[in-house]
């Protein structure tokens, strides 16, 4: 290389057993494209260590294996804690879904979905990767020049403004998505609200749309009593976010269908209840519901409405 230049180098990361040594053959491969770059492949077991490699790439490839879902939550988490480390903040980023030849690989839509893509895509910042098409709106970053048509909010929005948020939050299984469908939901109450499902593995991630929440919705598993403490810790950790201060919550036992569920007093006793109201700054409101038979959705609807008549 002129004057002792190193060429780029490309990072191939992700979870162990996903592929990555297939694709480069070593762990440090060059490749003349025609340009000379190195691509370092950085082993799962070596998390811990990957952040020292990052002031040097150039350009990022994560790898997922497609035939193992027990791993895919587990990779979105991976990733997002990767993209949130400030030298890799303009890097272009691709996402290679692997193992496709395998019978039991999931479809793109099934990854996509099971992944958390547009959840990714949205709290990412601003790349220019073909997996990176459109700029964040979650994070605080320069968007390059010849971008700057993109408008937070949208263009069907009067002036720029932004419909309300409400979030909705709680464990992972706690029956979220049958509550509202997607993850990205619109609803008219009469006044147009957006509500966004966040999974319970997005966790490390949530606090990036606190901002934007004007009421919290929050999923507890009624049948599931093992999980019931470590949601009200987790409850816990939401309620006392500073921008989440005043805003309106709304717990919901969820799954009160399934014959296994607990009653209100068990629930309200396992979950310390009246520790969370005590300790807590904002008005929370409880309600019993299922989700699959449609039982309390009534209640949560009218709840909607007189939060969104609240002044935020």
């Amino acid at each position: 290389m002129a004057a002792g230049r190193s060429p780029p180098t490309f990072l191939l990361l992700g979870a162990a057993g996903g592929g990555k040594s297939l694709l480069v053959g070593t762990n440090l491969t060059d490749l003349r494209l025609p340009r000379k770059v190195t691509v370092r492949e950085l082993g799962g077991c070596m998390g811990p260590i990957w952040p020292s490699y990052y002031s040097e790439c150039s350009a990022l490839l994560f790898v997922v294996d497609a035939s193992n879902p027990s791993q895919v939550s587990s990779s979105c988490i991976q990733l997002l804690s990767v993209l949130s480390a400030e030298p890799l903040a303009s890097v272009p980023v691709l996402v290679l879904f692997n193992k496709i030849d395998l019978p039991c690989h999931m479809s793109l839509v099934e990854m996509k979905s099971l992944f958390r893509m547009q959840d990714v895509l949205s709290c990412a910042p601003d790349r220019s990767g073909p997996a990176w098409p459109r700029p964040a709106r979650h994070f605080r970053f320069r968007l390059p020049a010849g971008r700057r048509r993109f408008r937070r909010g949208g263009s069907g929005m009067a002036a720029g403004r932004s419909p309300p948020t409400f979030l909705l939050l709680g464990a992972a299984g706690g029956g979220k998505s049958l509550l509202v469908g997607t993850n990205l939901t619109d609803l008219r109450l009469p006044r147009k609200v957006t509500v966004r499902e966040l999974g319970g593995c997005m966790g490390p991630i949530w606090p990036s749309y606190y901002s934007e929440c004007s009421a919290l919705l929050f999923v507890v598993d009624a049948s599931n009593p093992s999980q019931v403490s470590s949601s009200c810790i987790q409850l816990l950790s939401v309620l006392s976010a500073e921008p989440l201060a005043s805003v309106p919550v709304l717990v919901l036992f969820n799954k009160i269908d399934l014959p296994c569920h607990m009653s209100l007093v068990e629930m309200k006793s396992l979950f310390r209840m009246q520790d969370v109201l005590s300790c807590a700054t904002q008005p929370i409101t409880i309600l019993e519901t299922s989700a699959r038979d449609g039982t309390g959705l009534a209640g949560v609807l009218q709840w909607l409405r007189a939060a969104l008549r609240e002044p935020s």
